[in-house]
């Protein structure tokens, strides 16, 4: 049987403990698939049907043996705090070298959480394709596109299915009106992340992982490869949110940037104008 037409039943879900993976570890388990969690923290309780592993992500034998068993690895582990510390980029950087490593060995599919940051730097209306050249932010959105090259090269060196999800906002509800282009709700997710690991025909797709917006920051993307579509909106939170805005001080690229906040910092540093 071809790694494209394997059954799927165990997912290693990294990051497991954190946001993103209260999201998934339920949406997997809730869809009939044995669930390994690994992450630094455990969590406070292990649900039937999951089994918890710790493991650091900067830790590649830890990580092979985490994946052992198991057809697919939804990687959404690899940076808490700031961002941009040092730590937090070798997390994102190692430890999705050692994660696609280990999903090649266990001859898995993989999917990627990566993030809009590795396009912060263009205007909110770019709307870009997924073929755009990369426009990273700062250090966390070049860390996010040097873990994308490592998915693409999962699907070119090895034959492996692998999808990258480019998420803007998750987890929490929107609170600026920037918000709303980049808004994913976890039910969204869930159906985003189980429609990934169904595909049979895949090879290697990126996806804007978002809801659905009026104002949306992106373009084509690869999601017909995968059958998903948003059913969720962030348009019930347009009214309320209109003309809220990020506080002045961070300048108008905080508004005006699919980045944000993150594109202030290098306006502040007189990177950018």
């Amino acid at each position: 049987m071809s790694a494209q037409q394997k059954t799927i039943r165990r997912v290693l879900v990294t990051g497991a403990t954190g946001r993103l993976g209260s999201i998934i570890v339920p949406a997997l388990l809730d869809a009939g698939y044995l669930v390994r969690m690994t992450d630094i923290r455990a969590p406070a309780a292990i649900p039937d049907g999951a089994a918890y592993v710790r493991a650091d992500l900067c830790d590649g034998v830890a990580m092979m043996r985490a994946a052992e068993g198991c057809q697919a690895v939804v990687h959404l582990g690899g940076t808490s705090g700031d961002p941009d510390a040092p730590d937090a980029l070798l997390s994102i950087t190692r430890g999705t070298f050692n994660v696609s490593e280990a999903a090649a060995h266990a001859n898995a599919r993989l999917i990627l959480a990566s993030t809009c940051h590795v396009v912060g730097l263009l205007p909110l209306d770019a709307r870009p394709s997924v073929a755009a050249p990369l426009a990273p932010d700062g250090h966390y959105g070049a860390a996010k596109a040097y873990a994308e090259m490592l998915a693409a090269l999962h699907w070119r060196r090895h034959g492996l299915p692998a999808v990258v999800l480019r998420i803007g906002l998750c987890g929490v509800d929107p609170v600026v009106e920037r918000h709303l282009s980049m808004w994913l709700s976890p039910g969204d997710f869930g159906r985003l992340v189980l429609a990934s690991l169904g595909a049979s025909r895949l090879g290697h797709a990126t996806i804007w992982a978002a809801s659905h917006s009026s104002t949306p920051f992106y373009g084509v993307d690869d999601r017909e490869l995968i059958g998903w579509a948003p059913e969720d909106s962030a348009e019930p939170w347009r009214e309320r949110l209109a003309g809220v805005h990020h506080r002045a001080a961070l300048g108008p690229v905080a508004n005006t940037t699919i980045g944000g906040p993150y594109c202030a910092r290098l306006r502040a540093a007189g990177l950018i104008g």
